[in-house]
């Protein structure tokens, strides 16, 4: 995994350690809230793996981070990451019934 790194103004990917216990993979998510915090579930194929529970700060700090770290990669490879729910709206049942 890596870290963003700032410095003067330029994000950096600075390799960090990660533990096999406390790794996951996630390909699906879902988002709430409380009136207090942030409550996200991450998902793989369609089952919850974890929970996790943020303050608005916190949350809204992850947002800023990692739209700053998309950004860059959409600009340095000159090419759109595609969100979930707009794949979901490109992937309906006439479209895969057409490409098969």
């Amino acid at each position: 995994m890596a870290d963003i790194d700032t410095k003067d103004g330029i994000s950096q990917v600075v390799p960090i350690d990660t533990d096999a216990e406390v790794s996951e993979y996630a390909n699906g998510l879902q988002v709430a809230f409380g009136n207090a915090d942030i409550i996200v579930t991450f998902q793989k194929n369609g089952q919850t793996i974890r929970v996790m529970n943020m303050s608005f700060t916190l949350a809204k700090t992850l947002s800023q981070m990692l739209g700053g770290l998309i950004d860059n990669i959409e600009t340095k490879g000159d090419f759109k990451i595609r969100t979930t729910k707009e794949l979901d709206t490109v992937l309906t049942p006439e479209f895969k019934e057409k490409k098969h």
